[in-house]
């Protein structure tokens, strides 16, 4: 079990100044608040000194929590708001999550408000995507960005934390091993927060790592089949790049979706990740996940600095794409997955690369769309893993594979600090033409100006081929957004598939289930007759045009000992 006592960072923190300029560091704090035995709410507070002012008033700025990810206005689930230690306070008409804090100088500033309970007895977890709090009766489940306030008119500062769990309960946090981070706000702010009375810890030591997994809830396989894995990939991933973190921790909390419906969902945070799942969904479908998250320990953070703001989204390519290509091979490479399990996972990848409809976006265009759906979202990922398969395949023909490059870039950047501050695409080149594959062409090409890639047959070596088909483009074969306003069909294209199922203009509308980029997804439409008695419509939407899309098999009568061969060649 985790001790319960607060926990502070003041080892790291810069020793006190002598002069009289007040103490830099904000300190955190959380206390859940308890009624007849059940978790209520949560508290949270900051406390920090007002700066020195040549004049009797300083100002100080701070910012609510407000928007991150999908979701937003955080801020109005904050209750009894104060803030003590200031002269006045005001919030800004156009900036409801911003407050100006006038005080004399040097004063203590304390921040503090409660988030009440939104968790029902019996709740697993709200239907929610957990951007935001889960909290209550008897736990509570909680990403930073969601809750904490940040002093937002001075730079990065240090930073403490403490928690005061009830009696019976268990906490599991990254803020926990803040004296092996930065020890700053920004660690706080990107915080895992895990409390309760059914949070399980497990803690293993490896050869680099003081691993922490902690759960809570209920899953239907068993968690020492979750923290197995974990270890297995940690155990992978530390030996790809030879070294490892002090202190790490993997949270698993669940997620309660609509009826039928899958999710896992991984969260990288400074020496940790989180991983949130539906309780049924199976342990096999989890594990590319876990490897793409603590992939997350090196790439970016290590291999240097990405944009700020909205234009980290021009790395995501290499972020989050380099990542899901390494997340795979090394699960392959850890046997947390199988050889079929990988296969089926890259032609899940060339399959939506080909189909979609922004894959030739320059990477602008895939910036300023990133969260306007899953598929904008998911092209620059794609689009990153595959060029990383394609540039291993260039590559290894010159001497240098992708993971040599890799391992040069970290270098470079610990080495370096100025380096590791040079723009992405730059440093990116800056090591390929130092080992003598320059770089910079093959980005201009595909990711700034969004051409199309196409792998060669042998892109992923001699035991898996990659073959490039013909594929039916998607004819829903009617306005959907038409008929959706209109509540009844409209646009039906003569001789199309809605209409050879005998779908005509005017049909009262009731529900269509599909996927309007996979032909091969059938199409389920719902109407009404006169009488007012249900209808149920199906068919493929085969357009009679075409769109290539490639392909990764296995030889024919891949024995298991034939498919382990072939594992070990992919992933040496």
């Amino acid at each position: 079990m985790e001790p319960l006592a607060a926990i502070f960072a003041a080892g790291l923190l810069a020793a006190a100044p002598t002069h009289a300029a007040p103490d830099p560091t904000v300190h955190y704090r959380l206390k859940p608040l308890m009624s007849d035995g059940h978790l209520t709410g949560v508290q949270f507070e900051m406390r920090f000194r007002a700066p020195q002012a040549l004049t009797p008033e300083a100002l100080t700025e701070i910012d609510l929590p407000d928007s991150w990810v999908r979701g937003k206005d955080y801020y109005k689930a904050l209750k009894d708001i104060e803030i003590t230690g200031a002269t006045a306070v005001t919030t800004p008409q156009d900036q409801p999550a911003h407050r100006l804090i006038t005080a004399a100088p040097g004063a203590e500033i304390t921040v503090r408000y409660r988030i009440d309970a939104n968790l029902k007895t019996g709740e697993e977890a709200p239907k929610t995507d957990m951007n935001y709090p889960v909290i209550g009766p008897d736990r509570f489940y909680i990403l930073g960005e969601t809750v904490w306030p940040t002093v937002a008119s001075q730079g990065a500062r240090h930073a403490t934390f403490s928690a005061d769990m009830p009696p019976g309960w268990r906490f599991a946090s990254n803020l926990q091993t803040l004296k092996s981070l930065h020890g700053t706000d920004s660690d706080v702010i990107e915080s895992i927060l895990m409390g309760g009375t059914d949070v399980h810890i497990d803690t293993v030591q490896t050869p680099n790592t003081r691993l922490r997994i902690a759960s809570a809830g209920h899953f239907d396989f068993p968690l020492t089949a979750f923290s197995d894995r974990v270890q297995r990939i940690v155990a992978t991933e530390q030996a790809f790049w030879g070294d490892g973190q002090p202190d790490f921790l993997v949270t698993l909390a669940p997620i309660t979706p609509a009826p039928g419906y899958v999710s896992v969902h991984g969260e990288g945070r400074p020496g940790a990740f989180a991983v949130i799942a539906v309780p049924d969904t199976p342990l096999e479908t989890m594990s590319f996940t876990l490897a793409h998250e603590y992939f997350h320990s090196w790439n970016p953070g290590r291999l240097g600095q990405m944009d700020q703001g909205p234009n980290e989204a021009l790395g995501y390519w290499f972020s989050e794409g380099f990542t899901d290509y390494y997340g795979r091979k090394l699960a392959l490479k850890a046997g947390v997955v199988s050889l079929a399990q990988f296969i089926a996972e890259w032609n899940q990848t060339l399959a939506r690369y080909a189909k979609s409809p922004h894959k030739t976006a320059p990477n602008t265009e895939l910036r300023d769309h990133q969260w306007d759906n899953e598929t904008w979202h998911k092209t620059a990922y794609d689009r990153g893993a595959i060029l990383a398969i394609y540039l291993n395949a260039q590559w290894r023909q010159k001497g240098v594979p992708l993971d040599r490059f890799m391992h040069s870039l970290r270098d470079t950047v610990a080495a370096d600090p100025a380096f590791a501050s040079l723009p992405l695409e730059q440093r990116l080149d800056t090591v390929a033409t130092g080992l003598g594959v320059p770089l910079h062409d093959d980005m201009k090409r595909f990711i700034d100006d969004g051409a199309p890639l196409a792998l060669p047959q042998d892109a992923f070596g001699g035991c898996l081929t990659v073959v490039t088909e013909p594929v039916a483009d998607v004819e829903l074969g009617f306005d959907l957004e038409r008929t959706i306003a209109a509540r009844s069909l409209v646009g039906g294209t003569p001789d199309g598939p809605a209409y050879r199922s005998g779908l005509r203009d005017g049909m009262t509308w009731h529900s269509v289930t599909a996927d309007p980029t996979d032909s091969a997804v059938a199409v389920t439409v719902k109407t009404h007759d006169d009488q007012g008695h249900e209808q149920i419509f199906t068919y493929l939407p085969v357009a009679k045009t075409t769109h290539p899309r490639q392909k990764l098999v296995a030889p024919d009568g891949l024995t298991p000992d034939r498919a382990k061969a072939c594992a070990a060649a992919l992933t040496g």
